[in-house]
C-alpha cells in the first residue's frame, strides 16, 4: 500500500478522549470515505489500536452509545501496550516466534545468574558488591530484568555495554560490566536451550510484524489512538498507521496552546536531561518520528475548557521559557472552575477527606466518579473510610497476593519450619482461620503454658520437653498456668504430634541447601497439611496461589539452591508480584484506579490523591547496574522519562470536569513536599481562584472532621476508684501485696476481686525476674543442703546448686554467657561473706512459707509469706533476710510502710507463723543480701533501727522505733489499720494514690487507664 501524508489527530485533555474518538470515528473524519453511522456494519472491517485493555472495553460502549445503537459488529480493538504494560494482543501465528518465557520463570533463571556471579566472585576472593542472599538476587534480578528491557526496547546491543564505562568511574561500575557480559553470553543459551524467547524481544519482534503487515497493506482502517509512542517500535507501527491511506493516528492532549519557540524547546538535544520530565515530551518526540509540525495535527473536538487548558499550558512550560510567566496576560478567575484543592493535615484526614468526597459524589448521582492515585496505601485507606457507608468500590489494583489470608498462611508455614517452631510465628500460624487447629482448645494450652515466656528450645523435641517440664512444675495459684488441667497438657502434646506430621515435609529440609522446586514441593505439601485446601472453588486467593506454585514450579530453577531460612525469606519475594483483582464490576459507580488503568477514561468526577513529591511524580529510580552518564551514552532513556509520563497523565485527568487534588503536609512524622504540579499550578494560576479552590478544599475537610467529632463536649476520663462490697475484698494476701495495697490499691482490685493475672509476653527472652529465680533457686537449694556449718568445698556446693538452677535456660546460651560469670561472681562473694555470718547462726531455713491470722472490726484477714531465707541465731533470736537482684528497700521505706515486706515477715515470724521458728522470738536482723553480680558482686544491708542511731539519719516517723521487734510491731499495726480502712465499702481502690512513690509500670495501669485521666489532670 501506497503511503500518503500522515493523518494524525489529537483530542484536549478536556475532553472525554473514548466519547470523541468513537463520535470521531462515526462521523467519517478519521478516514476518508470511512463512515460507520451510514453503514454500521462496516465497523467490524477496522482494527483500533488502545493503550490499555480497560481502554479497549470503554471503547466498545463508547461506541455504541456514539452509532445511538444497543448491538453492534465492533471492530477489532487491541491493547498496543506502552511503557508501563506488559499486555500485546496480536494474532501472531503468523510471525512464527516461540513462546515467551514467563515473567516468574525470567525472574528466577536471572536471580540464579546473580547469586551464581556474587558466589563466584566471594570465592575468588574478590569483594562482592550484594550480599549473596536468594531474596536480594531476587531484587537484583528484577533491575537486571529492567535493564535487559530498556536495551531491547532501545534496539542496543549488549556489546554496546563494553564502552559504557569510562576509567574515571568506581570500580563498581566495572563489575557491573562484566557481569552484564555473563549475562549477554548466558541468557541466549538459557532461551535456546528452553526454547523459549524473551518476553521483550518477543513483544519487540511482534511490533515490527504488524508494521510490516500494515504497511505491506493489510486491508481494513487501521487507526491507532491514545498512544505517546513512548516505546521506539510503537512510535514506528504508528508511523505506518498514520501514512496509510485508511489509516490515522489520534493523540492524547497534544499542547496547542504553548508557543511555537517554547515547544520547541522541549525537543532541544541540548536540554534533553531536563526535557525527558516534561508532559509533551512523549508526543514531541512522537511527532519527529512521524516528521510533522504540531500545526499538522488535527484537533478533533474543541477545548470545553479552554481556560483550563491554558492553565495547565502556562503551569507545565519548559522550565527555559518560565520567563514568560511575567508575560501573561490578565488572570482569568474561571481557570480554576470545578477544581478542589485538599490539603490535609496527615494520610488519615486526606483519605477521609477523599472518601467524603466520593461520598458526595454518589449522592449527587454523578454516574461516574474514580480516586486516581499511585500511592496504594492512600487507595487502602479510602476504601476502608468508605466501608463506614457500607459503599464498595472497584479497585483496579486489587489486593498483593502476599497480603491475602492464603499468602499470609504460606509465609507463615515456610517461617515456622525455617524458625524451629519459634513462638511467634507458631502461634499465629495455629490461629490462622485456614489452619486446621485454629478451633482446636489445646492451642490455647500450647500458648498459654508453653510458648509465652521464654522461648522454647528448636523444633519439636523441644517443644515437647518444654510441655513436659511445664507440666510437672508447681506454679503459684495466681499463675495462669496454674489453670491448665492434665487432660490439656496431653491435648497439647497431642496438638504438637499432628503439627510434626503436617509439616515434616518441609522442616525435613532444614540442613542443607536443596533445589527451588524441592523446597517449592515440600512448602506446598506442608501448607496443604496444615489447612490449606486447594480445590476450595469459593477462594481466589487460594486459587491464585497455587497457580504461583505452578508457575514457580515450571520455571524449572534445578540449579537455585537455598537453606530451608533462606527460602522463607525469599518467599515473599517470590510471590510479590502476583495480585487477586476482582472481576470488572459495570455497574460500579466509584473507582480505584492507577494513573496507567485511567488512561483515555473518562469521569465526571475525578479525584487525584497522593499529589507530593515522591508520590505523584514518584522519585527518580537509581539504576543498580547503569548510571545516568552511561544511560545517556547508550541512549537510554533517563529517570526523568518516568516524570514525564507521570506529568502527562496528571495532565489528562486535570481535565475532567470536577477535579479534586489532595496531598497530606506531613506524612510519617515528617513535613511533605507539593508534588511539582501542584507547585506550578499555583505559580501561574489566578489567586482568587486559587484561594476559591483550597476553600472549597476547607469544606471538604471540614466535613472529614466533623465525622469524628463527639456529638457531645467530651468529658475528661476520671480516676477509677471501684468500691466492691465486702465480701468480695480479699481476706488474705501475701506481705509482697501488701506494699501493692499502699502504693498502689487499684492492683490488688484488679489482682484478687476481679481476679485478672497478666500473661507472659510471647517469645519473651530471659530478663530479671527469671534471673532474680535462678539466683533465689540456687541459694535457697544452698541453704537446704548446709543449713548449719559451711563445708570445706563451700563454693563448689554453691556452684553446683547453681548449675542446677540453670538447667532451665540451657536452651538459651545467650542469656546464660551474661548470667553465669555474674552468678560465679555472687558465689565466690557469697561464701566469703557467709564464712563470717556464719559464726553467729545455728541453722538456715530457706524459702520458707508462713502465715498470720487475725481480725480487724470483725474481719478475718490471714496474711501469708514465702521467706527468702531465716537464720537462727546462736543467741535465740532471729534474722529475717531476702535477696535482692534489682533495687532494695531501704529503712526509710520500711518505716513508711512503702517496703514492709521485710518487716511484716518479723511480725509473722514472731507471732510463730513459720514453721521451726518459735513463737515470740526476738528479731535480731532484718536485712538484704543485695546481689547484682557487679562491681561489687554483692553487699549486705541491714534494715535494724537500731545501727540508724548515732548515724545522724532521722527516721521518718514520730513514734518510737529503737529495735526490729519495734518495727514489725509497728508495721503489723499499720497492716491492722489498713486493713481496717479497706474493709469498709465506702473505701475505693484507687489507682497510684501517691504518684510520687510510683516505682515502675504496673502490670493493670493499663486497666486504670492512668494516661487518660492523668494528662487530663485526674491526678491529685
Amino acid at each position: 500500500m501506497s503511503e500518503s501524508r500522515p493523518r494524525v489527530f489529537t483530542i484536549p485533555s478536556s475532553a472525554p478522549f473514548l466519547p470523541t474518538l468513537a463520535r470521531a470515528l462515526a462521523d467519517g473524519r478519521l478516514v476518508p470515505g470511512f463512515k460507520p453511522k451510514d453503514d454500521p456494519l462496516s465497523l467490524a472491517k477496522a482494527t483500533i489500536f488502545l493503550p490499555t485493555r480497560r481502554a479497549a472495553r470503554a471503547l466498545g460502549e463508547a461506541l455504541l452509545s456514539a452509532l445511538c445503537t444497543e448491538a453492534l459488529i465492533l471492530p477489532r480493538i487491541l491493547p498496543l501496550g506502552d511503557v508501563d504494560e506488559d499486555e500485546i494482543a496480536f494474532e501472531d501465528e503468523s510471525a512464527g516466534l516461540p513462546p515467551a518465557i514467563s515473567a516468574t520463570g525470567r525472574r528466577v533463571v536471572l536471580a540464579q545468574l546473580v547469586q551464581r556471579w556474587a558466589s563466584t566472585l566471594k570465592k575468588s576472593g574478590a569483594e562482592a558488591p550484594i550480599a549473596v542472599t536468594p531474596a536480594v538476587s531476587l531484587a537484583f534480578a528484577d533491575e537486571l530484568a529492567r535493564v535487559m528491557d530498556d536495551l531491547m526496547i532501545a534496539g542496543v546491543p549488549f556489546a554496546e555495554l563494553e564502552k559504557a564505562v569510562p576509567g574515571e568511574f568506581d570500580p563498581y561500575w566495572n563489575l557491573s560490566r562484566d557481569f552484564l557480559r555473563i549475562v549477554q553470553r548466558a541468557w541466549p543459551e538459557i532461551l535456546k536451550e528452553k526454547s523459549l524467547i524473551d518476553p521483550t524481544e518477543r513483544r519487540e519482534k511482534l511490533l515490527a510484524f504488524e508494521a510490516g503487515r500494515l504497511k505491506e497493506g493489510a486491508s481494513g482502517p487501521v487507526i491507532a489512538a491514545g498512544s505517546t509512542g513512548s516505546l521506539p517500535a510503537v512510535a514506528r507501527l504508528l508511523n505506518v498507521i498514520a501514512r496509510r491511506k485508511d489509516g490515522a493516528v489520534v493523540l492524547p492532549g497534544l499542547d496547542q496552546w504553548l508557543d511555537e519557540e517554547s515547544f520547541a524547546i522541549i525537543g532541544n538535544k541540548e536540554e534533553a536531561d531536563s526535557a525527558q520530565g516534561h508532559p509533551q515530551f512523549g508526543l514531541h518526540h512522537l511527532l519527529h518520528e512521524l516528521q510533522i509540525k504540531r500545526s499538522d495535527v488535527i484537533s478533533l473536538a474543541d477545548a470545553p475548557m479552554p481556560a483550563r487548558e491554558k492553565l495547565l499550558s502556562e503551569a507545565f512550560r519548559p522550565a527555559e521559557a518560565t520567563d514568560r510567566w511575567r508575560e501573561k496576560s490578565a488572570s482569568d478567575n474561571t481557570t480554576l472552575d470545578g477544581v478542589t484543592l485538599v490539603e490535609a493535615a496527615d494520610p488519615r484526614e486526606e483519605a477521609l477527606a477523599i472518601a467524603v468526597s466520593l461520598r458526595e459524589a454518589l449522592e449527587r448521582k454523578l454516574s461516574r466518579t474514580a480516586l486516581i492515585t499511585p500511592d496504594r496505601a492512600l487507595a487502602r485507606r479510602v476504601a476502608a473510610e468508605l466501608t463506614r457507608w457500607n459503599i464498595a468500590v472497584d479497585d483496579s489494583a486489587g489486593t498483593p497476593l502476599l497480603d491475602s489470608e492464603a499468602g499470609r498462611f504460606a509465609r507463615l508455614v515456610a517461617e515456622v519450619a525455617a524458625e524451629q517452631l519459634a513462638p511467634v510465628p507458631l502461634i499465629a500460624l495455629l490461629r490462622h482461620p485456614l489452619s486446621h487447629f485454629a478451633s482446636d482448645p489445646a492451642v490455647d494450652a500450647l500458648e498459654e503454658g508453653v510458648l509465652r515466656g521464654p522461648r522454647p528450645a528448636p523444633g519439636f523435641d523441644g517443644l515437647l520437653r518444654t510441655i513436659e517440664n511445664a507440666r510437672m512444675e508447681k506454679y503459684h495459684p495466681n499463675d495462669p498456668k496454674a489453670k491448665i488441667k492434665p487432660e490439656d497438657w496431653e491435648a497439647a502434646r497431642a496438638l504438637c504430634g499432628r503439627l510434626k506430621i503436617a509439616l515434616d515435609p518441609l522442616c525435613k529440609l532444614s540442613a542443607k541447601p536443596h533445589p527451588l522446586g524441592e523446597l517449592l514441593q515440600a512448602h506446598r505439601a506442608a501448607i496443604e497439611a496444615t489447612g490449606l485446601n486447594p480445590a476450595d472453588p469459593g477462594r481466589p486467593d487460594v486459587s491464585a496461589l497455587n497457580d504461583m506454585f505452578d508457575d514457580l514450579l515450571a520455571a524449572q530453577a534445578e540449579s537455585f539452591t537455598l537453606t530451608l531460612s533462606d527460602y522463607a525469606d525469599a518467599f515473599s519475594a517470590l510471590i510479590a508480584s502476583a495480585a487477586l483483582r476482582a472481576p470488572l464490576d459495570p455497574n460500579a459507580t466509584i473507582r480505584i484506579l492507577g494513573p496507567i488503568e485511567a488512561r483515555l477514561v473518562a469521569f465526571d468526577r475525578v479525584v487525584l490523591g497522593g499529589l507530593n513529591e515522591g508520590t505523584w511524580p514518584a522519585g527518580a529510580r537509581t539504576d543498580a547496574f547503569l548510571n545516568r552518564p552511561m544511560r545517556r551514552d547508550l541512549h537510554l532513556n533517563l529517570p526523568e522519562r518516568r516524570i514525564g509520563l507521570s506529568a502527562h497523565d496528571f495532565v489528562q485527568m486535570f481535565g475532567a470536569p470536577e477535579v479534586v487534588v489532595t496531598r497530606a503536609r506531613r506524612q510519617a512524622g515528617a513535613e511533605t513536599v507539593a508534588s511539582r504540579s501542584w507547585q506550578r499550578l499555583a505559580a501561574v494560576a489566578d489567586e482568587k481562584a486559587w484561594k476559591a479552590a483550597l476553600s472549597r478544599g476547607e469544606t471538604l475537610l471540614a466535613l472529614a472532621r466533623a465525622l469524628d467529632r463527639p456529638g457531645e463536649e467530651p468529658r475528661p476520663a476520671e480516676k477509677p476508684a471501684p468500691r466492691p462490697p465486702v465480701a468480695a475484698r480479699p481476706t488474705r494476701l501475701a506481705v509482697t501485696d501488701v506494699e501493692h495495697l499502699v502504693r498502689d490499691p487499684y492492683t490488688i482490685y484488679a489482682k484478687h476481686i476481679l481476679k485478672l493475672f497478666p500473661l507472659e509476653e510471647i517469645d519473651a527472652d530471659p530478663g530479671a525476674a527469671e534471673r532474680g529465680r535462678v539466683l533465689h533457686e540456687a541459694l535457697a537449694r544452698f541453704a537446704k543442703e548446709c543449713p548449719a556449718a559451711l563445708p570445706k568445698d563451700a563454693l563448689r556446693e554453691l556452684i553446683k546448686a547453681g548449675e542446677k538452677a540453670f538447667e532451665p535456660y540451657r536452651d538459651f546460651p545467650g542469656a546464660k554467657a551474661v548470667w553465669w560469670p555474674r552468678f560465679v561472681r555472687i558465689a565466690e562473694w557469697f561464701i566469703g561473706a557467709e564464712r563470717a555470718r556464719r559464726k553467729n547462726i545455728e541453722t538456715i531455713q530457706g524459702e520458707i512459707r508462713g502465715s498470720l491470722s487475725f481480725e480487724v472490726d470483725s474481719f478475718p484477714f490471714t496474711l501469708s509469706a514465702t521467706a527468702d531465707r531465716i537464720e537462727l541465731l546462736r543467741d535465740k533470736s532471729v534474722a529475717i533476710l531476702d535477696y535482692k537482684t534489682g533495687e532494695r528497700p531501704t529503712l526509710a521505706q520500711a518505716i513508711t510502710g512503702l517496703a514492709p515486706q521485710l518487716p511484716l515477715e518479723a511480725a509473722i515470724a514472731r507471732a510463730g507463723g513459720f514453721e521451726s521458728v518459735p513463737k515470740g522470738a526476738r528479731i535480731g536482723d532484718i536485712g538484704v543480701f543485695q546481689l547484682s553480680g557487679g562491681n561489687p558482686p554483692g553487699k549486705f544491708f541491714s534494715l535494724d533501727p537500731s545501727l540508724a542511731k548515732g548515724t545522724g539519719k532521722k527516721l521518718p516517723d514520730k513514734h518510737e522505733i529503737e529495735s526490729c521487734d519495734d518495727l514489725a510491731d509497728f508495721t503489723l499495726a499499720r497492716l491492722k489499720a489498713l486493713i481496717a480502712h479497706y474493709a469498709k465499702e465506702e473505701t475505693p481502690y484507687l489507682s497510684i494514690p501517691r504518684p510520687k512513690w510510683k516505682k515502675r509500670y504496673g502490670d493493670y495501669d493499663h486497666l486504670a487507664r492512668i494516661k487518660e485521666w492523668a494528662e487530663s489532670g485526674g491526678e491529685e
